[in-house]
């Protein structure tokens, strides 16, 4: 939900999470607020939607009053609250209500305050709360009055303390020829820098593996593949974060999978600099791990063990062929290494 109102400096930030998931975007070609083909898709925005004024483009708000229910309006061109009229008792106003509202403005964005009257009742609000309004303004008064651009600095406010950037609309793990795929969708991306998948053998413990850039900022769907070549054997769990520029990190609800190979022995990277890590489907932490060279002779070689996993020091040996040997239980799985 888009909650936990944050003012930053002259304007505002409504925080967004995986509310909208089934939002429209509409897009505003310069205009008039209340004109259909003013918008694409045509219509006047309403509930539930995302709105998106672009750079370059004017939209006027003449003098009448716009309520829409959890709906975000984006700022990146300029928005003029016009009145109809001198001397009218309401100079127009637009109204975000519900959790899931929120108003952006991109650097660059403008807000101007058409009439000279300005007023009480000539104001946005969001969530009960006013935030711009006309000159003239006497009470419930916004943060910011008449006109004003939002600054260049950056792209959006900064010094958020809890901005949840993303809508979140599919995350999945699974198991596929040995190795695990992960995909995920977002429907928005606000100051998203970058995204980070994590893994865990018992969801408490997580470790990165992979970042992958985020889409910075963006109403559109956008679609993301991550393949973990080398998977934890049976049950495991990954994770998504993601990190603003700000760095701020949001965590997201991991998914779990099944990777059920008894027996199965894998090694990587092979050939080996200085590491060759090691993971099986047995517990490794009560198994011996034995390497050996082509005459078969027992060399000691340093070794760091957890459960599934193990990590070797291979670099002082020899550039050659080597042996692997992983006793569980007295049954021995062995696999060829090389060290180069």
């Amino acid at each position: 939900m888009l909650n936990n109102l944050i003012k930053t400096g002259l304007f505002f930030f409504i925080s967004l999470t995986s509310a909208l998931v089934c939002a429209q975007t509409k897009t505003a070609s310069t205009g008039n607020w209340n004109a259909a083909a003013t918008w694409s898709p045509s219509g006047v925005p309403g509930d539930n939607e995302v709105i998106l004024i672009p750079a370059g483009v004017n939209v006027t708000v003449p003098g009448s009053d716009h309520t829409m229910n959890n709906t975000i309006l984006i700022i990146e061109g300029t928005l003029v609250m016009e009145s109809t009229c001198g001397v009218c008792p309401n100079y127009g106003s637009l109204t975000f209500t519900g959790p899931d509202s929120g108003v952006i403005m991109e650097a660059g964005g403008q807000m101007q305050d058409g009439t000279a009257f300005g007023g009480d009742t000539h104001f946005i609000s969001v969530d009960g709360e006013t935030f711009w309004s006309g000159d003239n303004c006497s009470s419930n008064c916004g943060d910011v009055e008449g006109n004003y651009t939002a600054p260049e600095a950056s792209s959006w406010p900064v010094g958020l303390s809890n901005p949840l950037p993303i809508e979140l609309i599919e995350f999945t793990a699974s198991v596929s020829a040995g190795s695990v795929e992960i995909i995920w969708k977002t429907a928005i991306e606000i100051n998203n820098e970058s995204f980070t998948i994590q893994r865990s053998n018992d969801a408490l413990n997580w470790t990165g593996i992979a970042t992958i850039d985020g889409a910075g900022n963006s109403i559109n769907e956008n679609s993301y593949f991550f393949i973990d070549k080398h998977p934890l054997p049976g049950l495991s769990y990954y994770r998504l974060t993601q990190t603003d520029y700000d760095g701020t990190i949001e965590y997201f609800e991991p998914a779990r999978v099944n990777n059920e190979q008894i027996g199965v022995l894998d090694t990587y990277p092979n050939p080996a600099n200085n590491i060759l890590n090691i993971i099986a489907s047995n517990d490794l932490s009560n198994a011996y791990i034995l390497v050996r060279d082509r005459s078969g002779q027992l060399l000691s070689v340093p070794i760091n063990t957890s459960i599934h996993e193990a990590q070797l020091d291979v670099s002082e040996l020899a550039v050659g062929v080597y042996l692997l040997e992983v006793v569980f239980e007295g049954q021995a799985v062995r696999k060829r290494f090389i060290k180069q």
